[in-house]
């Protein structure tokens, strides 16, 4: 095997032997999952940490869309075969958790990650991922991640090849397309939570990756109301968790997570800021009823 695998595909080589896969479909793939969570998604009170799911889905993106020790040259949908100069960077994410998710009676494994394509346009890509567990009839969790390709030079969105979309662009759907962002004004006055990205936060393109802006969400709304005796620390039960990636986050930067809840909608809206005062992120959480921090 090429040493010259990015460390997103060797990621998916070391993970042959914990997780199983099936092409069922040109456009669709299930992975097994048989140890479900691992231990670092449970919080201290045994519930899974809504963004540990995010986590789960970036490892079954990268064990489907690269080959491994068993299938080296395989890769899902292909994408492991665009050229060198092509980077791919996540735009928009939206996350729905079944409230059995948050159930401790509910088996957290085995999973199955189920990955389908359902939108392809010029330069974008959109895969629906579906987090279930054989016993449970409806998913406890769906991912939709809207991927764009860019020129590694230019950093600007560069074409799918002509090959790739005459094999795929059948399968997609022109509603599934994923532009979110934030469309409730930012008032005058927002509570404010501070964070210094650190070198764990970041991903293999030295850049924040996508999966710890949800948790950086969830700090600000835990930290903001932990009390004196530092008893509260009980996370948010999420429902759907919207997210827009509008620039980079660079180790060492300091963040600041600005949120608010507009009085016409039953939601959290946040704005993480540079150091710049530069939005690089967007984001929109809503929580199951009776839900509380």
């Amino acid at each position: 095997m090429s040493s010259r695998r990015s460390g997103f595909a060797w990621t998916a080589i070391q993970l042959t032997n914990s997780f199983r896969r099936e092409f069922v479909a040109p456009h669709i793939v299930k992975i097994q999952l048989p140890g479900g969570f691992p231990y670092e998604a449970f919080d201290g009170q045994a519930n899974i940490k809504p963004w540990s799911l995010l986590s789960l889905v970036e490892s079954g993106r990268a064990f489907s869309f690269n080959g491994n020790k068993n299938d080296p040259e395989r890769g899902f949908l292909e994408l492991n075969t665009l050229p060198g100069d092509v980077l791919a960077f996540n735009a928009t994410c939206s996350l729905t958790i079944s409230r059995d998710l948050y159930r401790k009676e509910t088996s957290k494994s085995p999973l199955i990650i189920t990955k389908k394509l359902v939108y392809a346009g010029t330069s974008t890509v959109n895969v629906l991922a579906e987090v279930s567990h054989p016993d449970v009839k409806v998913p406890l969790a769906e991912c939709r991640v809207q991927t764009v390709y860019v020129d590694k030079t230019t950093r600007r969105p560069t074409p799918t090849p002509e090959w790739w979309k005459e094999k795929y662009k059948k399968y997609s759907k022109p509603e599934e397309v994923l532009k979110w962002r934030l469309s409730y004004p930012r008032p005058s006055a927002v509570t404010s939570y501070a964070l210094i990205i650190q070198p764990s936060d970041c991903d293999g393109y030295s850049h924040t990756n996508w999966t710890n802006y949800l948790k950086f969400c969830c700090d600000a709304l835990v930290s903001t109301n932990v009390k004196k005796d530092r008893t509260n620390l009980k996370l948010p039960q999420i429902k759907l968790a919207l997210l827009s990636y509008v620039k980079e986050g660079n180790v060492g930067e300091q963040l600041s997570v600005d949120f608010w809840s507009p009085a016409e909608k039953k939601c959290i809206c946040f704005e993480i800021l540079n150091e710049d005062k530069d939005i690089i992120c967007q984001a929109q959480l809503e929580m199951h009823e009776n839900s509380r921090l």
